[in-house]
């Protein structure tokens, strides 16, 4: 039989994961594309097959905007407010640990976007 107190840690885990995961999917589809749109970069707009929706753009269009605006800095928002959730709702985190966390989050999710903006594609010969 569970404790009361499993489901309160369960909803807790449940409220930390939609948080980061509605986090990412505003930032990818709404708002990365309202930035890229503002510096003069034609995005397509939404979330599914963005790399196909946005063939049309330059390799330099496609590193900075695709990889690393909206894919590395998707990232790093969707770990750090799923850390600053745990750490408040969960206590898994002391707020010594919370800074140097949070600048390992932001080089890995800034690396995992340069590999993602760097990745070759198919046309991307005849784009420049």
């Amino acid at each position: 039989m569970r404790d009361v107190n499993d489901v309160g840690i369960l909803m807790n885990d449940f409220v930390v994961l939609l948080g980061s995961l509605g986090a990412l999917f505003l930032w990818m589809s709404l708002v990365a594309w309202m930035i890229g749109r503002a510096m003069g970069v034609p995005m397509a707009f939404g979330i599914w097959r963005l790399d196909r929706k946005n063939s049309h753009l330059t390799r330099q269009q496609y590193f900075w905007c695709f990889g690393v605006l909206t894919f590395g800095l998707g990232m790093f928002l969707s770990f750090a407010l799923r850390d600053f959730l745990e750490s408040r709702l969960l206590e898994r985190f002391s707020h010594s640990d919370w800074s140097d966390h949070l600048v390992g989050t932001f080089v890995v999710s800034i690396f995992g976007g340069l590999f993602v903006g760097f990745r070759q594609r198919k046309g991307d010969a005849e784009h420049g």
